[in-house]
């Protein structure tokens, strides 16, 4: 009461049952409200600062964990990618093209393999230990790429491509200061290199020959005719095993029987007939004459060939139709 709680000491100093907040008075026990508030005050007390060194400790150890993972991976060495080298790359333009640069150092001569009409080719070792052909065009100025769009189509339908006798384009680059298209390597070097090594040419006997011919059918005939859009090669020759496709073919095919480059025959093509080129071609004499079956089939082939050479294009044979003669007589 009022009254109580305003009364100096004096006046309640000898009252054995007072207690209060008065001077001189012992304090009163705490209701159970009072208790209940006071124990909540220290729980949160004690709880907030334990909850905080928790998470903070947490924190700590995280960061620690990360910091340990991140130098792990940067001192173990990079696993083998089994993927084509550029299913990944092909995200990330710049580190592309950067890797293949590096690889041939600045396109340095001695990576060359090849040197052809529309550019030069290189061999490229890259980090993962894979190695890849490098197709580097002929030096352009950037207005000279009329159609780029067509061309980037291209190469994108020749990136889906897969056939056992197609070399795998994996991609491509067109940058102000280099333009180039990146291959498979196949080992074995081309079929012009073939042709200049008198050594090897007498191991190539006449069935390896017309496989050789009916494998380049085959794969010109599934990009002519098998694609979801036909795909003209435009750059057929030994060197890449130029012109309408069928006729390349030809030459090749002659090549090939003759077992050298066709030379004057290529002129030829332009002013004679059938029968007359055929007084021009004489088999690879490195070779044994081919006897039986295997006669037929050389003589077959070259027929074939002069039908692809043939002046006026509308005589010329289409590629499904060489490949599926092909086969019809190669396999029988």
């Amino acid at each position: 009461m009022r009254v109580f709680q305003q009364a100096p000491f004096e006046a309640v100093e000898n009252n054995k049952g007072f207690c209060g907040n008065i001077t001189g008075l012992k304090d009163c026990p705490r209701t159970h409200n009072e208790n209940t508030k006071y124990n909540q005050g220290l729980m949160i007390l004690i709880l907030v600062p334990t909850i905080c060194l928790v998470l903070i400790l947490i924190m700590i150890v995280g960061i620690l964990i990360f910091l340990r993972r991140t130098k792990k991976k940067e001192t173990e060495p990079p696993k083998p990618v089994n993927h084509p080298p550029f299913a990944i790359w092909s995200y990330d333009g710049k580190m592309m093209y950067e890797t293949i640069i590096d690889a041939v150092d600045d396109f340095d001569s001695k990576h060359v393999i090849e040197v052809g009409g529309c550019g030069t080719v290189y061999r490229a070792e890259l980090p993962t230990g894979e190695s890849v052909a490098i197709k580097k065009f002929n030096t352009q100025e950037p207005d000279e790429w009329v159609d780029f769009k067509s061309f980037e189509n291209e190469v994108r339908a020749l990136t889906g491509t897969r056939r056992h006798n197609i070399v795998k384009l994996y991609g491509f680059c067109a940058h102000p200061r280099h333009a180039f298209l990146v291959y498979e390597f196949i080992d074995g070097g081309s079929l012009r290199n073939l042709l200049n090594d008198a050594e090897k040419m007498k191991e190539l006997d006449w069935c390896k020959r017309a496989n050789v011919i009916k494998g380049v059918a085959d794969a010109l005939s599934y990009l002519h005719h098998d694609c979801l859009e036909p795909i003209v090669h435009r750059d057929l020759s030994s060197s890449n095993v130029l012109l309408c496709d069928v006729y390349s073919f030809g030459i090749v095919t002659l090549e090939v029987m003759m077992g050298k480059h066709s030379g004057d025959l290529i002129s030829l093509t332009s002013r004679s007939n059938v029968k007359e080129l055929a007084n021009y071609v004489i088999l690879d004499q490195r070779n044994q004459p081919p006897s039986d079956h295997m006669a037929e089939v050389v003589k077959f082939c070259v027929e074939l060939a002069l039908m692809c050479v043939n002046a006026n294009p509308s005589t010329r044979p289409s590629m499904r139709q060489v490949s599926i003669e092909l086969s019809n007589i190669i396999t029988s």
